[in-house]
């Protein structure tokens, strides 16, 4: 056994340690780790390759080494941040008494915006044509067919790149903050927009044709209608949880393709939450430095634009182009791990950084959230429950910016006015 599987061993030992330690507590950063370390610890060892190179061996014992150094620098960001900023358990239960007020006409101005945004793509624009086509077909359609109908339809227009950004940020935050708003100050009308907008994003969702994104937003709204009404969110709570949110993935999984049986589909889904990034994760390893230098930072498109005249191919093209059969699974989507990107950057040096800063990130958050008990706090764990594991398949850039990981605390911390009141009891 090498020395780089005897660190991935090591390494996620501990990871699991501290998750057993942790008991599903609800947290930032438990909701990047729990998924990551089932994919990247677990099912490290449960990849199987389809398509055999001659080099595989050294490009798992890489992609182990990385890993493994992604996971310690997560944790050693959490850690330094911690010893740098102690908690102050005080103020914290200040804070935690005490309700903040927000600018509520701004909340409604921007959520009104997000509103309107919503309609026009979905309605105006083509943003439900996808459905109208899969309703029309009955489902029976083999992948290929629907990766056509997914990039041939949706969205058009000027408002499709606004619609981008709403949908997979803002959106996430103004409905749970309407209802919040709602539900302290007995206001039926905030709430009743909040579930107007929730119906629109979950139709703006099921029209992308991702068979987990609509999913994944359905838990988005769970967990925050739990924390506003003050569930345990325990084991208890969350194994029937997922076992029905997984329920629905497989019927949901059965309504777009022609998949028959359950075997087949649970199959498919192992394999898409399990090989497919582990798959991708290798292309990118194998690809650099072995046929193209490091890029050292011009794969980011600020960068790039900045420095360079040359049209900006993204890495993830760049390994897709070098396989032209259209009915190549290496085609479509690229769920690869945030340290691809930052691998073909910076190679180890970009690993150890970009890991660094999500782990202080994600740590920051926590404290955030942690030292406020209301519903902006609710609102935004919840609204970042999608973002914070982007980086298990896309740049941390775009989990940053486009996913509102900075975005939206920062939208909320304008919403509020800078004054607190206690609530009574």
């Amino acid at each position: 056994m090498s020395y780089e599987y005897l660190l991935h061993i090591l390494t996620h030992s501990l990871v699991f340690i501290y998750l057993l330690n942790q008991k599903l507590k609800l947290t930032l950063f438990n909701i990047f780790v729990i998924p990551y370390f089932l994919i990247f610890g677990i099912g490290f060892y449960f990849y199987v390759e389809e398509y055999p190179y001659d080099n595989f061996t050294s490009v798992r014992n890489l992609a182990a080494l990385n890993i493994s150094l992604c996971s310690i620098f997560i944790f050693l960001g959490k850690l330094i941040f911690q010893i740098s900023f102690p908690s102050n358990k005080t103020s914290a239960k200040i804070i935690a008494n005490a309700q903040r007020i927000i600018n509520k006409w701004l909340l409604i101005s921007l959520s009104i915006f997000v509103a309107l945004v919503l309609v026009l793509a979905l309605f105006v624009y083509g943003g439900l044509d996808a459905i109208k086509i899969i309703t029309a077909s009955r489902g029976q359609l083999n992948p290929l067919e629907l990766k056509e109908i997914r990039f041939d339809s949706g969205v058009h227009g000027w408002v499709k790149p606004v619609f981008s950004y709403v949908n997979t940020s803002l959106s996430r935050l103004f409905p749970f903050l309407l209802i919040g708003y709602g539900t302290l100050h007995n206001n039926k009308y905030y709430k009743w927009f909040g579930y107007f907008i929730i119906i629109l994003i979950s139709l703006a969702e099921i029209s992308t044709l991702h068979k987990s994104t609509f999913i994944y937003y359905l838990l988005q709204v769970i967990i925050f209608y739990a924390l506003l009404k003050k569930w345990k969110l325990n084991t208890r709570f969350m194994i029937p949880v997922i076992a029905i949110i997984f329920t629905i993935l497989m019927g949901y999984y059965a309504f777009l393709t022609s998949t028959d049986g359950i075997i087949s589909i649970v199959g498919e889904i192992s394999s898409r939450i399990v090989n497919e990034p582990h798959r991708c994760l290798n292309e990118y390893l194998k690809f650099w430095p072995e046929y193209q230098p490091h890029r050292y930072g011009m794969n980011i498109r600020v960068i790039h634009g900045l420095f360079s005249s040359q049209e900006f191919e993204p890495a993830f093209k760049t390994v897709i182009y070098q396989y032209t059969d259209p009915a190549s699974p290496l085609l479509g989507t690229w769920p690869a791990l945030f340290i691809a990107d930052a691998w073909v950057d910076f190679s180890f040096f970009g690993v150890i950084i970009y890991s660094f800063v999500f782990g202080l990130m994600l740590e920051l958050l926590d404290r955030y959230t942690r030292n406020n008990d209301d519903y902006l706090a609710y609102s935004l764990i919840a609204s970042l429950f999608i973002s914070v594991t982007i980086p298990l398949e896309n740049s941390l850039i775009t989990a940053f910016i486009g996913g509102g990981i900075i975005t939206l605390p920062i939208l909320v911390w304008m919403l509020i006015k800078k004054k607190k009141v206690r609530v009574k009891g």
